[in-house]
């Protein structure tokens, strides 16, 4: 313990060239790049000034101790809410027993794996982008299926899909070699605007 080499502690310190070296003075060590006590917000953006700790066991007397900045709020650099709101569960073809979540507003379906619902199955005949999309528009809680930007075909309970069609529970989509069941989570009995 006290190991100034040991990996859970290891930091950069820096000694403060103000503070007389071989001193037996002992003073408060500081984040490196915020400001002392009272002077407001440290320029690199982090926190409400700086944090103050005893040094470790053997280290000088006024360490400074680098530290990557922090948020000043708890989930700041965290991502945008963006709930599931269904799923598309692959029942045939090569990605059988697969899901795919559906998000609120508008997504392209198709291969590739930056679609916001990527049928990634080795299924070459769906397209790679928007072969279709699937759409939950939150103030009806409706979901709705539509063609896509490319010349192949997208089928709803064995009807070609032509221009936007309604989706319900149990729907099925046929898209190449794949099948697919609509399971909905957002409707009439739950919405994540009430949650």
């Amino acid at each position: 313990m006290g190991k100034e080499n040991d990996e859970s502690t290891r930091q950069r310190r820096e000694i403060d060239p103000s503070t007389p070296q071989g001193g037996s003075q002992a003073g408060p060590t500081r984040i490196a790049g915020r400001p002392p006590s009272g002077q407001g917000k440290a320029p690199d953006g982090g926190g409400q000034g700086p944090t103050v700790i005893n040094p470790p066991p053997g280290a000088p007397a006024h360490t400074t101790i680098s530290r990557p900045p922090q948020p000043d709020r708890p989930g700041e650099a965290a991502e945008a809410f963006q709930p599931v709101t269904g799923w598309l569960v692959a029942v045939a073809g090569p990605g059988r027993g697969k899901a795919r979540a559906i998000f609120e507003g508008r997504n392209a379906v198709g291969r590739d794996p930056g679609q916001r619902i990527p049928l990634d199955f080795n299924d070459t005949e769906i397209s790679r982008e928007k072969h279709f999309f699937i759409t939950y528009e939150r103030k009806k809680r409706s979901f709705y299926i539509s063609i896509g930007e490319k010349e192949n075909l997208v089928y709803l309970d064995g009807d070609v899909v032509l221009d936007s069609k309604v989706l319900n529970e149990g729907c099925e989509i046929e898209v190449g070699k794949t099948k697919l069941r609509f399971v909905p989570l957002c409707g009439p009995g739950f919405s994540w605007d009430e949650a």
